[in-house]
């Protein structure tokens, strides 16, 4: 069972971490610093109760974006020693995309985005709707991203050809926009309505902590 240290840290602080932790390995250049965000994830990893397999197969299975995204930096850049310092940050990245997944629900996600932008209400927008739609849109990617398991337990029931399901954008893409569809009636059966989160005090030191980590981190490896 799931380990509950994470559950009561809300989404929002979730999020705002996980782009940090990007951003901190985007401009990291010291390979302690790497070191120290590879020893953060496998220490999630364990807390979440999973398989560091689970996440090399996680890679493997979108290998084919990844080398989309590094083939466009070659031709543009031609730096091969940039071109491997990008592959490390990037794989790094893909596996923290799949820790936040693994540690969200929709529902906490929608109400997340809800918590950030309710301050546009002084502007008469519909926060509801607009943090829905925001939600259904990270919503697509995640499925996009989980898609590649669904569709490989399809190959082996229906036994289609490997290179057509698994690896078929086209039916990665389709597979997310079914899932959206899905949530949306769902969503509208249960007469669903949003929350907003309230910060709690496990969740404002995690923030604070990851705040500090990444300001050190900017003046360390940019300013100076």
């Amino acid at each position: 069972m799931r380990n509950k240290f994470l559950d009561n840290v809300l989404t929002s602080v979730k999020i705002i971490v996980l782009f940090l932790l990007i951003v901190t390995i985007c401009v990291a250049k010291s390979i302690y610093l790497i070191l120290s965000v590879i020893v953060l994830e496998i220490i999630i990893m364990l807390i979440l109760s999973k398989s560091v397999k689970e996440y090399i197969l996680f890679i493997k299975k979108n290998i084919f974006l990844l080398l989309i995204f590094l083939v466009t930096y070659i031709l543009f850049f031609r730096d091969i020693l940039g071109l491997i310092t990008l592959t490390y940050k990037m794989i790094l990245i893909i596996i923290l995309v799949k820790l936040f997944i693994n540690m969200i629900s929709f529902e906490s996600l929608n109400s997340a985005i809800y918590t950030f932008i309710t301050p546009l209400k002084l502007f008469k927008i519909d926060v509801e709707d607009c943090s829905l739609n925001i939600s259904l849109s990270i919503y697509f990617i995640i499925c996009f991203y989980q898609s590649s398991d669904y569709i490989a337990k399809i190959k082996r029931i229906s036994n289609k050809n490997k290179s057509f399901i698994k690896y078929s954008l086209i039916s990665r893409i389709l597979f997310a926009q079914d899932n959206v569809d899905n949530k949306k009636i769902n969503l509208n059966l249960k007469f669903y309505s949003v929350k907003k989160e309230n910060l709690n005090i496990k969740s404002l030191l995690l923030l604070l902590i990851f705040i500090a980590i990444f300001i050190m981190t900017i003046y360390k490896e940019v300013i100076l």
